[in-house]
């Protein structure tokens, strides 16, 4: 069991832009939650309330801009820490928009000007991974932490040594973050009896069991501690849930109250997790381990279901100055939310017109993101261009590919990694091949209203190349990422799929080569059963459902052209080989 003497408990909520409701009113729910945080803090010295991106605030901030006394109460809210606003405006999917992490941070001088704290710990929730690049962006803006509430569900554990033990994660550009993980991600406390036991309390009278309120609290936290191997005295935790009101943490305080003054410990500290990392860094900070490699962006892989909207916004923000109006950046930034795609959305949450409207507003955010940076056209779509020549084969290809025409397109039912199934079938027939001196091209054409299986849940549709080598021999990595290039990854190994929107290289075969595509950026090998020294390349084009699960418990097959708003039913798209 860890030497930990204080626990810091941050309580507050955790959103994604949509996910449990159309993001409008998602919106307004993170609204009404800084209303009566404000309120629940100047009635209670020791309640405190985080925001785990400031999106929320930011609509906020829109409508009582001009209200001198709720910007005093803010602004007194703040510098005590009672309110904790995130340093970035909302967790990302950071891997497909990492060349843009900078517009993550858009708030903190306004933050500064206008309140006189500047956030320093960006809260990073729910994905279980983010690219390197978000170091060297968040250092770049004075941002010295980050807690992270990894949710590991459909992901392989972390290393015992990157959680809940702080470590500084520094970049291939020197730059470093101090960092905390927590593997049972924001939702910590739900894991324990504590959560349900501290529903007794009405209001600030105390329980009557207080005895038994006690025991299950203690009986949580050695849980806790039994899992933490750290051995520095202080650990934090976030006390949040999706899209929480401030109502549902309304009884941490008097618990940890009731706790301290029965001297009981480890000692329960409700705080901002600032408290914690200004605390461990003033005590350990020379000492504390310094980790450096790349993460990736296991969940970025959900933007397969807008792969041409994915194009034009990582287009449209390559446009985007630093001095940009404040307008254009956080509309860029709403739009990298880690749980913003298009389709039928997460089964159970909607009635079939919310679902519906869902859609549609997630078009519109990533719309509005496209325009206000001013390029490309919301109507645009990447243009292929011919090989130059047809110059003969450069003779290393065939020790590359088994065969260029064993090129294929598979569609199946979801699977994590790899992609799809080996036995889903081929589908839509082989691709376009064109093969130049040392560049090939394979060119698709699938018409999003035909996939096959759409109607009984996820598929995924990919192209795969036959490889000349074992699986165990290849490696590939985001070819724009030196630490992944250089065999740096801060997990200690690759991870099993790769996330590269500016494309992959790939080592272990007879020769070295990029694989790039403009509407593909999820990479992943699979080893062919049947023959050995043959592995596929798996490059996924699109991830689609038309089934809807609504809030009534009914299912319901909805049409793609409704379900994913701007996105092409034809889409043409291709994947270039280059060897080195």
């Amino acid at each position: 069991m860890a030497q930990v003497k204080t626990v810091y408990i941050v309580p507050g909520a955790h959103f994604d832009v949509g996910f449990d409701a159309p993001p409008p009113v998602v919106r307004e729910h993170r609204i009404q939650a800084v209303e009566d945080a404000l309120r629940a803090a100047e009635a209670d010295a020791d309640f405190h309330w985080m925001e785990d991106g400031a999106w929320g605030f930011g609509g906020w901030l829109e409508r009582y801009r001009g209200d001198a006394a709720r910007m005093a109460r803010a602004r007194r809210a703040l510098r005590n820490g009672q309110l904790i606003i995130s340093a970035v405006w909302l967790s990302p999917h950071g891997s497909i928009f990492h060349e843009s992490l900078d517009l993550l941070t858009v708030h903190l001088d306004e933050m500064e000007r206008l309140f006189g704290v500047r956030p320093e710990v960006a809260i990073l929730d729910d994905a279980p991974s983010y690219p390197e690049a978000i170091v060297d962006a968040l250092a770049a803006r004075g941002v010295r932490y980050a807690l992270v509430g990894a949710n590991m569900w459909l992901t392989p554990p972390l290393p015992a040594k990157l959680v809940r033990s702080p470590f500084w994660w520094q970049s291939a550009k020197d730059a470093r973050v101090l960092v905390y993980i927590d593997p049972n991600s924001y939702c910590q406390a739900l894991d324990w009896p504590w959560v349900t036991d501290t529903s007794r309390f009405t209001d600030s009278a105390l329980s009557a069991d207080e005895k038994a309120l006690l025991a299950t609290t203690d009986q949580g936290f050695r849980k806790l501690l039994g899992e933490t191997t750290s051995r520095y005295d202080a650990i934090v935790f976030e006390n949040a849930f999706d899209d929480w009101p401030v109502s549902a943490v309304k009884d941490v305080a008097p618990l940890v109250r009731l706790w301290t003054a029965q001297r009981l410990t480890p000692a329960l500290v409700v705080a901002s997790p600032l408290d914690y990392f200004r605390r461990i860094e003033s005590r350990y900070g020379a000492e504390l381990p310094v980790y450096r490699g790349e993460w990736g962006g296991r969940w970025d892989t959900v933007r397969a279901t807008c792969p041409v909207w994915t194009w034009r916004l990582r287009e449209a923000m390559k446009h985007i100055r630093p001095g940009a109006p404040a307008g254009v950046r956080e509309a860029a930034a709403t739009a990298m939310d880690h749980g913003l795609t298009l389709g039928p959305g997460w089964g159970g949450k909607f009635t079939e017109q919310e679902t519906l409207e869902h859609a549609r507003e997630q078009s519109r955010i990533f719309a509005r993101a496209v325009e206000l940076a001013g390029a490309p056209r919301v109507d645009s779509l990447p243009v292929f261009k011919r090989l130059p020549s047809r110059a003969a084969p450069d003779p290393r290809w065939k020790d590359v590919l088994s065969d260029p025409a064993r090129i294929r397109v598979r569609a199946g039912p979801l699977q994590i990694a790899p992609f799809i199934a080996d036995d889903a079938p081929s589908w839509g027939g082989p691709p376009e091949v064109e093969c130049g001196a040392r560049r090939l091209v394979a060119r698709v054409r699938i018409d999003r209203n035909k996939i096959p299986g759409v109607d009984k849940g996820n598929v995924r549709v990919t192209l795969e190349l036959p490889l000349r080598a074992a699986k165990a021999a290849l490696r590939i990595v985001p070819a724009d990422s030196p630490s992944a290039r250089a065999g740096k990854w801060l997990l200690g190994a690759p991870p099993d799929l790769v996330v590269a929107p500016e494309g992959v290289l790939v080592t272990g075969a007879a020769h070295p080569f990029s694989v790039t595509s403009p509407l593909a950026f999820s990479y992943t090998l699979a080893a062919d059963p049947a023959t050995p020294g043959l592995t596929w390349l798996q490059v996924l084009l699109v991830w689609q459902s038309n089934l809807c699960e609504l809030k009534d418990g009914s299912k319901k097959v909805l049409q793609f052209a409704d379900l994913y708003p701007g996105e092409p039913a034809i889409l043409d798209t291709w994947v270039q080989v280059d060897l080195y």
